[in-house]
């Protein structure tokens, strides 16, 4: 059975090396979409998230499902300043 739609929105990381934490959702799922106007790479992981530890390394449009209670346990990091990512949490 399909999940509820908890919320679904962008997100972008203003300045590259500086991770930027998901919103507080309660969630059981969350999947995170590199943008499609991305010229480099999103890393997906813990708070200690970086271009060097990361969970998920992302190219434009690709996409990971996280399965987690809070989608505010993901942070992001991008390797360009001012690319993100949008989401849609189930």
């Amino acid at each position: 059975m399909p999940g509820t739609l908890k919320d679904a929105n962008v997100l972008n990381v203003t300045t590259a090396g500086t991770r930027v934490r998901l919103p507080s959702i309660q969630c059981k799922t969350i999947t995170i979409i590199a943008k499609k106007g991305n010229t480099g790479s999103i890393y997906c992981g813990l708070v200690t998230v970086s271009s060097t530890v990361y969970g998920v390394e992302l190219e434009k449009k690709e996409s990971f499902d996280f399965q987690v209670n809070n989608a505010n346990e993901i942070y992001i990091d991008a390797s360009v300043s001012g690319e993100g990512v949008s989401y849609v949490a189930v």
